[in-house]
C-alpha cells in the first residue's frame, strides 16, 4: 500500500482526464425491485447503505444529472432531507467516455477537495487505500441500467435482496467520524462481503481546521481497519463531483 502512495505522488505531473459529453438518455424513478433477480440479466441492482445526513439521495441526483443532463439537480447544502422509506432511482445505459473521471492525486491536484482532507490522503492514505482499489474507469467500456435502491437506516432488507444484489454502497461523511465507525454495523448487520462491498466516504470537499491531529489518526484507525479486511475505499464529494462515477469500477 506504501507502493501505492509513492506511485501517486510521483504521477502528479501526469494528467489524463477522460472526455465528456452529453448523452441522449432518459431517468426515471422506479419503485424497490423485489425480488432483483428477475432483471438481473439487463440491469445491475445496487444497495446503497448509510446514516442519515452523509448524502446518499444527493449522490444518487447527482450521478443521474451527470449522465443525463435532463434529469433536475442542483446541490444545495442547506436543504437536508432524510430518506424514511426506501428510494430507487434507474441510470441509463452508458458508456465511460462520457465520465469526467479525475485520479485521486488529479482531484488533491484541481482542488477538487479540502484541503484538510488532501493532507489526510497525502499523510495516511497509503494506511488505508488498499490495492484492490480501482483509481480510473477504462475508456471505453460500456455498462447497462443501473437501479440504485437507497436503504433507510431504520429498514430491514431481506437476505435474498442482499444477495441478488450485484454490489453494495455503505456511505460515511468525511466530517463525522461516528458515521466512518458506523460502517461496520452495515458490515454485520447484512454479512456484506469484501467482494461486492465498497465503502465510500462522501463530502471530502469540507474543510476541517478545528480538530487535532489525533482525530485524524483515529480516523484512519478506522479506515486502515476496513482496508485490512479488503473493503475497497472511495473519496467522494457531490459538491465538486468528484469521483461520482465510482461504482462502474466494480459492476
Amino acid at each position: 500500500m506504501l507502493s501505492k502512495l509513492n506511485r501517486m505522488l510521483k504521477c502528479i505531473s501526469s494528467y489524463s482526464v477522460s472526455p465528456y459529453s452529453d448523452p441522449e438518455s432518459e431517468t426515471v424513478f422506479t419503485p424497490l425491485v423485489q425480488p432483483l433477480v428477475h432483471q438481473r440479466d439487463r440491469r445491475k441492482q445496487i444497495l446503497l447503505f448509510g446514516e442519515n445526513g452523509v448524502g446518499k439521495t444527493n449522490w444518487m441526483d447527482a450521478l443521474a444529472n451527470d449522465i443525463d443532463k435532463e434529469y433536475p439537480y442542483m446541490f444545495n447544502e442547506s436543504v437536508h432531507r432524510f430518506t424514511v422509506e426506501p428510494e430507487s432511482i434507474l441510470i441509463p445505459a452508458t458508456d465511460s467516455c462520457v465520465f469526467n473521471q479525475f485520479t485521486l492525486v488529479e482531484s488533491i491536484y484541481y482542488r477538487k477537495l479540502s484541503d484538510s482532507c488532501s493532507e489526510f490522503i497525502m499523510t495516511h492514505g497509503y494506511k488505508f487505500i488498499p490495492e484492490s482499489s480501482k483509481d480510473l474507469i477504462e475508456l471505453g467500456q460500456c455498462f447497462p441500467d443501473v437501479i440504485i435502491n437507497e436503504i433507510p437506516k431504520n429498514d430491514l432488507v431481506s437476505d435474498e435482496i442482499v444477495e441478488d444484489s450485484d454490489l453494495c454502497i455503505i456511505m460515511a461523511d468525511y466530517s463525522e467520524i461516528s458515521t466512518i465507525r458506523s460502517v461496520r454495523y452495515w458490515i454485520d448487520k447484512y454479512n456484506l462481503p469484501p467482494s461486492k462491498t465498497v465503502i465510500c466516504v462522501n463530502k471530502c470537499d469540507v474543510q476541517i481546521d478545528s480538530y487535532p491531529e489525533d482525530f485524524r489518526k483515529r480516523k484512519c484507525k478506522y479506515l486502515q481497519y476496513y482496508a485490512s479486511l479488503q473493503y475497497p475505499i472511495e473519496m467522494t464529494s457531490v459538491k465538486t463531483r468528484q469521483n461520482l462515477h465510482f461504482l462502474y469500477k466494480y459492476i
